[in-house]
């Protein structure tokens, strides 16, 4: 049973700094904190950052062909299998603190700022009111994007982005 923290009952008003989505649909974004003010709290003690991911694949889009979609070539199929079995050994808070080149490997990224094709394709999936999307970066330019709900510690995948197209950089 998932249940607030005390402290969590009393506020009335989000943490600050909390991102919250535009559709009540969606709960927000879990704290940048695993352990602030309002964090779920599983049992005592357990909080979603000490959770393991859960792969929900519901919200897959398989209509778009592209750069961005689910063609997988046969390598591209083992490294996806590879990845999965990878994160679902990690907890949240790992995840969260993976970094490549003093970046953050795993990160939210404003929906605003993704290519004008995705942010169509958001739109097309009922997924527009989604202020910000989560991605995975699995290696080099192979990025997987979905909506991360925190409250469900659930990752709702929806593209796999091979040339890093979604959000492109011009690297």
């Amino acid at each position: 049973m998932v249940k607030r923290n005390k402290r969590a009952k009393a506020a009335s008003a989000p943490a600050a700094g909390a991102r919250h989505p535009k559709s009540a649909v969606v709960p927000p974004a879990p704290s940048r904190n695993p352990k602030a003010e309002g964090d779920l709290v599983v049992g005592e003690d357990l909080t979603l950052g000490e959770l393991r991911p859960c792969f929900d694949f519901s919200k897959l889009d398989r209509g778009h062909e592209g750069s961005w979609d689910w063609n997988l070539s046969s390598a591209e199929h083992q490294t996806f299998l590879d990845f999965l079995r990878d994160m679902q050994a990690l907890r949240w808070n790992e995840i969260f603190r993976q970094a490549a080149g003093g970046h953050k490997k795993h990160h939210y990224q404003a929906a605003d700022t993704l290519c004008r094709e995705a942010q169509d394709r958001l739109a097309e999936l009922g997924l527009d009111l989604q202020e910000e999307l989560f991605r995975f970066r699995l290696a080099g330019t192979v990025r997987v994007w979905g909506v991360f709900i925190g409250a469900s510690h659930q990752f709702f995948l929806l593209w796999w982005d091979r040339d890093h197209q979604v959000y492109p950089t011009g690297k």
